[in-house]
Order: structure tokens, then sequence, then C-alpha cells
């Protein structure tokens, strides 16, 4: 009499061994291009993923657990682009934030924002330079969500690039009151300043002093 067929338990992404699951969520949730974050006037922000395959993120839309090691690698996997301007940018970062929760938030490692802006006060015997208050706010959500972040690129655009039109003494001064709130961020490994302006960006003596600091700079 033949022996009954046995029965094999249904086999599960989650039956796979873990070193090979972390594989695929790598594989599946590691992107060529940054996602971008941008808002268009009187609409929500958006999200925009250039190259990403239709249904690449549908490992987050499984079970809890399969979605809360997806959200963990796609946060420290990929880079974070915040388009617009300093003064929109917070908002940006803050909507990012809260739609990912306080864990996804400390596993961002890569983050592109614009070049702080200064404020360049000359009136009175002391001049004053300060970041300005949208770019600390921006600088001031980093620090206290994003505990993880290593590299964070600010972006000099044709906005920004106002501060390297200034005298050698003032762009020196500004640079750094930049670097005193971005040191306030410990888990930085990398500083890069990229620029993508075609004209009136820094010049050679200014980026040897950017460079003092540990930034790379870099043109698009």
């Amino acid at each position: 009499m033949p022996a009954p067929p046995t029965t094999r338990s249904p086999c599960s992404f989650l039956t796979i061994p873990r070193e090979l699951r972390d594989i695929v969520y790598a594989q599946v949730l590691t992107l060529p291009s940054p996602l971008y974050l941008y808002q268009e006037p009187h609409s929500p922000v958006a999200l925009f993923a250039p190259d990403k395959p239709k249904n690449q993120f549908s490992l987050l839309f499984t079970n809890r657990q399969i979605c809360r090691k997806a959200a963990k690698m796609l946060c420290s996997t990929n880079e974070f682009f915040l388009l617009g301007t300093a003064e929109t940018q917070h908002d940006l970062l803050e909507h990012l934030l809260n739609g990912i929760g306080v864990t996804n938030a400390s596993f961002i490692s890569c983050l592109c924002i614009s070049f702080l802006f200064v404020h360049i006060e000359e009136e009175g015997q002391m001049p004053r330079r300060t970041v300005k208050d949208d770019s600390m706010r921006t600088i001031q959500l980093i620090r206290e969500n994003c505990t993880k972040l290593s590299v964070l690129e600010m972006d000099i655009d044709s906005k920004s690039s106002y501060l390297f039109k200034q005298s050698t003494t003032v762009v020196t001064e500004a640079l750094s009151v930049i670097n005193t709130p971005l040191k306030d961020i410990q888990s930085l490994i990398q500083i890069k300043a990229r620029v993508v302006v075609r004209e009136g960006g820094p010049t050679a003596e200014t980026r040897r002093w950017m460079h003092e600091p540990g930034w790379e700079v870099t043109d698009d």
C-alpha cells in the first residue's frame, strides 16, 4: 500500500532566510535616482521617483512585518531630494517626516536640500551674519529626526548663489555661520555642496575655504 503523500507548509517570502530577504529588499527598493519631493502651487506635496518601475514599492503594501523592513530599507538606501526654495523646504521635510513616521525618519541616510540662506546685515559697527529662520528650521528638523543621516548635500543654485557675490570676508564669515549648525548633526559623515548654477558660484579661493571643514564641493 503506497504511503500517503506528505503535506508541506506553503512557502512564503518570510520563510526565506533573512540574508536572502535582505538582498531582495535592497535589490527592489534601492533606486538609481533620488526620490524627489516637491509641491506645486495650491497642490499637495508629491513624490516623484524617476526610473521607478511600476509596482516597485509593492513590498510596502503587504503584511506589517514585511512593510516595516521594506520601509527601513527604502529610507536607508535612497537619497531624498527636496525641491523648491529654502522658504518651502521646511514644509516639504515636515510632510515627509510626518508621512513616514518617527522610526523610518531615523533611518534616512542621505538628504539633499538647498544651500542654507544667510542674512547679511551690514548696518552698525558690528555686522551680523545669521542663518535665516527657514533654513534653521530645516536643520532643526533634520537634527531632531534624521538621527542616522550620514550625507547632507546642499545645492548652490541661482538663488543661493547671491552669497558668493559678496566680498571674500563676508563669504568666509557666512560659511562659518552655516557650518556651525551643521556640526550639531552628530551623525553626519559627509557634507556636499553641489554647484548647479553656471555663473556666480564659489570662486577657487572660496572652494578652498569650504574644503577646510571637510565639505566636498562638486559641479553639476
